[in-house]
């Protein structure tokens, strides 16, 4: 009979142990009030980020320095009242006033950051904004990459070589920029077999004169043809978006 006594016990010991620690984990994990907050602004840097990078910049957001998205024109911007202009009107409609947000860049793989814009900072632009001006709970950031090339890409609209196999139309009816030349046009210029082929080209003797000079081109780094390198080198910077409330 004492050992059932002492058997019960134990058992309602455990039960009540496992009760306390099932209690316990359950209202550890309910969400704060913060958690809620903390998901809103993560999915709205997101979806903003996400939005310049999908929409092509226009006249409807500011001035456009190159062709491209709006986070593209927004990195490659110098101007910075440009720059602004378009944060402003597109960043700005975005997210809600009662939420401040930073603007950032990094182009050593976020070793260091330039502020491209805080709705918490000194410029008589950043004073006037009506967003929050500090964080009061919590900040959170998205980043993403953005590509571009840091300089112009000479790229011909046709392959402007007559391949000995299957006889390219060899079609470059314009510059060496990439204009003008269309498949079935007719060819200004010969630029030969791919291997051995020369091209004729003007070249202006400066006193108002002109001459023809041929130019081999078969095996030469399309560089010394096009005036600069086909792919040239890229740009690539991380750019972060923090939303603080």
């Amino acid at each position: 009979m004492r050992a059932f006594i002492f058997s019960l016990d134990a058992f309602v010991a455990f039960t009540l142990a496992l009760v306390a620690i099932y209690s316990l984990i359950f209202f550890s994990s309910v969400p704060s009030a913060y958690y809620y907050l903390l998901t809103q602004g993560h999915y709205l840097s997101r979806d903003v980020l996400l939005s310049l990078s999908t929409t092509v910049c226009s006249d409807d957001y500011g001035e456009c320095k190159a062709t491209g998205s709006l986070l593209d024109n927004i990195v490659s911007q110098n101007n910075t009242a440009h720059r602004t202009n378009i944060i402003q009107n597109t960043v700005g409609e975005m997210v809600p006033k009662q939420f401040g947000y930073v603007m950032e860049m990094s182009d050593d793989r976020g070793q260091n950051w330039t502020v491209l814009y805080d709705t918490g900072g000194d410029s008589p632009e950043e004073i006037a904004d009506d967003h929050a001006k500090k964080s009061k709970k919590l900040a959170v950031a998205t980043q993403v990459m953005t590509f571009g090339y840091g300089g112009k890409v000479f790229k011909l609209l046709n392959s402007p070589y007559q391949y000995a196999s299957c006889h390219g139309d060899g079609i470059m009816g314009g510059d060496l920029d990439g204009s003008g030349g269309t498949t079935g046009g007719s060819s200004t210029v010969d630029w030969g077999i791919i291997t051995c082929g020369t091209i004729t080209t003007t070249v202006d003797n400066g006193d108002g004169t002109t001459s023809e000079v041929n130019q081999t081109i078969g095996n030469t780094p399309p560089g010394d043809i096009l005036g600069g390198d086909l792919v040239p080198s890229s740009d690539v910077n991380i750019v972060k978006l923090t939303i603080y409330i």
